[in-house]
């Protein structure tokens, strides 16, 4: 929640990455486990999730922009805003850290980058939940970070197409679900 009576402005646009992306990552694998059988426009899903997504920031920005930013309170403001700039940075430096690396161990490097970004996800959960006396973020912090340790656990498989589509749906479509229809009741 902002903290000033209203729900988070980037909820909506948290809900829409989660839906988009995590109904793309279950499609991909249902379409991997079934050797290819789906049928062919659902191979367009991870475009048009993009577009999606890149739509819903664009509103978002300018919502943001339409209020200068109203309704987030300092303390919700700093925890998610750095939230975020970890998220970006570690996918940023994971980048760095791969380039140039033999094309085996750039794939390896990508593999434990969802286990970070989860732990990352938890902890923003975990900030919230103690900033705001919400027990159920708890929850979903502390299934962040047992998705980090099965992610890690999972490595390198299909079943990793699975947990990320779960985990987007779960852990981030669902809580931005319950935050804003908790504003309106």
């Amino acid at each position: 929640m902002a903290g000033r009576g209203g729900p988070a402005p980037v909820l909506p646009l948290m809900a829409l990455f989660g839906a988009a992306y995590g109904v793309t990552f279950l499609v991909i694998y249902a379409d991997v486990i079934s050797a290819g059988r789906l049928p062919g426009w659902t191979h367009y899903l991870p475009v048009v999730a993009h577009f999606t997504f890149l739509g819903g920031l664009l509103w978002t920005a300018w919502r943001a922009l339409a209020t200068r930013g109203r309704g987030l309170s300092r303390s919700a403001g700093a925890a998610w805003s750095a939230a975020f700039i970890g998220l970006f940075v570690t996918v940023a430096a994971f980048r760095i850290y791969a380039h140039g690396e033999p094309p085996t161990d750039q794939l390896y490097t990508t593999y434990m980058l969802s286990s970070v970004l989860l732990v990352l996800w938890g902890m923003a959960w975990w900030t919230s939940a103690i900033a705001t006396h919400r027990g159920w973020m708890t929850v979903v912090a502390a299934a962040s970070f047992a998705a980090a340790l099965a992610a890690a656990a999972i490595g390198n498989s299909t079943q990793l197409l699975l947990l990320a589509g779960v985990c987007l749906l779960g852990l981030a479509t669902l809580p931005a679900v319950i935050l804003m229809r908790s504003d309106r009741g």
